[in-house]
């Protein structure tokens, strides 16, 4: 069933659940950036220290060599401006590389910002692909915000199907809100099956009284639903999580720690 027909009672279901990631994650700790010899141990560990210019030292080398993990941390570096000056179109350039040599947490960046248009041109799309790439590489929280994508129809055509496979894989990495949106899909499967039953029954007996079933119009659904509601993502046990487009003067200053 299209998201325009979503019923009244479950959109509201749905709102009340909080949804879309739209965070940046920006963990920088030994777990996040498996080390590749002494000197990326090294630098792991000078940052941890606040010693940033150390690091960085040691990270623009191997980003410049084609390390994804190094480019990853100089996107984080200039995304908090820890060593140097805060820039978000530095960050999202090293974010690109390092999403370009496969490292899922770049390529989930990416597709918060397409998904808020900060430091990119707003575009759904974008997001939606960046994330289903991450999502392949086993991201949970790319997993659950591509299931919502398909359940919205907003980037994406929407399909319970798909929006079905993909949430059950982030509930199966344990996401916090992935369960609560599975059983959501599965209502709303389970109601489009219903709807098609009734609705080749009435076919079958006079097709000018088929009716349309919507309430809601797609463009107030998706809006309310995808762009107001987000939550902060997680990227793990001792992580920090800064939120892209919040309140105050920076929107690099609001960090949480998971």
């Amino acid at each position: 069933v299209a998201w325009s027909n979503l019923a009244g009672p479950l959109f509201r279901e749905l709102m009340c659940a909080r949804r879309l990631a739209g965070a940046l994650l920006v963990a920088l700790l030994a777990a996040s950036i498996p080390a590749k010899g002494d000197d990326l141990a090294a630098a792991v560990k000078a940052y941890d220290n606040k010693d940033y210019q150390s690091a960085l030292s040691i990270w623009r080398g191997y980003a410049q060599e084609g390390h994804a993990e190094a480019q990853y941390a100089l996107g984080v570096a200039y995304y908090k401006g820890e060593g140097v000056k805060q820039s978000l179109d530095q960050a999202i350039a090293w974010f690109r590389k390092a999403a370009d040599n496969g490292h899922q947490i770049a390529m989930f960046n990416l597709g918060a910002a397409y998904w808020e248009g900060r430091g990119v041109r707003q575009n759904y799309a974008q997001a939606a692909e960046w994330w289903r790439r991450s999502a392949d590489k086993g991201e949970a929280v790319a997993q659950y915000n591509l299931a919502l994508c398909y359940l919205s129809g907003k980037g994406v055509e929407s399909d319970l199907h798909k929006a079905s496979h993909w949430i059950a894989l982030a509930v199966a990495q344990n996401h916090p809100d992935a369960e609560q949106v599975r059983l959501i899909i599965e209502k709303e499967m389970g109601q489009s099956g219903a709807e098609a039953n009734q609705s080749s029954r009435e076919n079958s007996t006079d097709s000018s009284k088929t009716q349309p079933q919507g309430s809601l119009t797609a463009e107030a659904s998706t809006t309310d639903y995808v762009d107001a509601n987000y939550t902060s993502a997680s990227a793990g046990a001792g992580s920090a999580v800064a939120r892209l487009g919040g309140q105050g003067s920076s929107a690099f200053s609001r960090l949480a720690s998971g």
